[in-house]
Formats: C-alpha cells, structure tokens, sequence
C-alpha cells in the first residue's frame, strides 16, 4: 500500500578536445526536478557555434557533451535544447550521442520498468501521474526526492486515495495518456494496470515492455 512520505556522469572515452573547452563541463549537483538554464550550467548561448566543427549543425556537439558531462538526464537535455535553440530534438538522440561517444548509457531500474513498463509518447511527458510514477520508482531504488518531488508524490497519493473507492491504477496508453482505472482484482497489485494481462488473467501475445 502506498503511504506518504515522510523522511524526508560518468568519464567520457572520447579524446577532450572533441569538447568545446570554452564550455564549462564540470558535473553539477542538479536537481532533476529543476530545469536546468544555461545560467545554472554556465553555458553562454552566444558562443556555443564558435568551434569549426559545430558550424552548420543545428544542434553543436560541443553543447550536447557539456550537457551529458554537467549530469543532464537525456529528459533534461531534450528539454533545454527544445527551450533554449527551438530544436526539435529526442530522447533517442541523446542516448544515441551517448552511446557513439562512449558515455555511460543507464538502463532503467527494475522499479522504473515496473511502474513505467509503457514507451511513453513526448506529448505525454509532463503528465503528473508519469510523475508520480517516476518520483515512486526512485523512492523504491533508494533516491531521496527533492523537497518539491516529495511534495508531488505525496499529494497524488491523496488524490488516488480520494478517488473512486481508492484503489483505482494508472493505465496509460499513446492515444489517451494516462488516467485512472479500477483496479482488476488479483491482477493489478501494484500501482498501475498490468499492460501485458488480460481481464482472464493471461499474457497478452505480442506484449513487450520497454527496454
């Protein structure tokens, strides 16, 4: 059962000099629920184009390594390149330049692939209830959650327990997001409706959760 709760980057491979120098990329203690600006990273947007090798890109590399270095998760890297050059970039990106360079690539923990078994949809990701999911996943790996995050997970406790009867789950699904649902006796016994069962009881054919 959920109660409140009430206690409260990795070295490169790649040679340093395919990193601007002019950029600041020593790691930051950031808070993930924070966005990051470029006030707080050090980052002068002004110059971020001024190595040959980042002209004509609309993304500089230089930028992305001082993301990754600074500790930006591939969410928060997304988000300020989307906010701060107008970009459209992706997740997929990032990790990809992670992987290509040599960076550490995390895999989701076991508590994240329980509570977040779906691939959620970027219009999605602002969702409270992803939140909650995710502030509940780091709860249960052993992270201590900022002031702001805990106050999060701890109002959608209140609001799933003053719905309905109170035992309601999270479904999600990439045409509707994600909402609340009556729990399915013996099958949901955890916080979110059980993607690969069925209303019997069995595996969904094809069902595969993200990796």
């Amino acid at each position: 059962m959920l109660s409140e709760n009430k206690h409260g980057p990795a070295s490169p491979k790649d040679s340093p000099e395919e990193a601007d120098e002019t950029i600041d990329t020593q790691p930051l203690e950031l808070d993930r629920d924070q966005a990051p600006t470029p006030q707080s990273l050090g980052i002068d947007l002004a110059h971020i184009w001024d190595s040959p090798h980042d002209s004509g890109r609309k993304v500089p590399e230089s930028l992305l390594h001082a993301l990754i270095r600074k500790g930006l998760t591939n969410k928060q890297a997304v988000d300020f390149i989307q906010t701060y050059l107008g970009v459209n970039y992706t997740g997929a990106a990032v990790h990809y330049f992670r992987r290509k360079h040599g960076y550490d690539v995390r895999s989701p923990t076991s508590a994240a692939l329980a509570l977040i078994p779906w691939k959620v949809a970027v219009e999605h990701n602002h969702d409270l209830l992803y939140h909650f999911l995710i502030h509940e996943a780091r709860l249960r790996s052993g992270t201590k959650l900022s002031k702001r995050a805990r106050y999060s997970r701890d109002a959608m406790v209140r609001r799933i327990a003053s719905t309905g009867d109170g035992t309601g789950v999270i479904h999600y699904d990439r045409s509707n997001g994600f909402r609340l649902v009556t729990r399915r006796p013996g099958i949901d016994t955890d916080l979110i409706r059980e993607p690969g069962i069925d209303d019997f009881g069995n595996p969904i054919e094809g069902w595969r959760p993200r990796s």
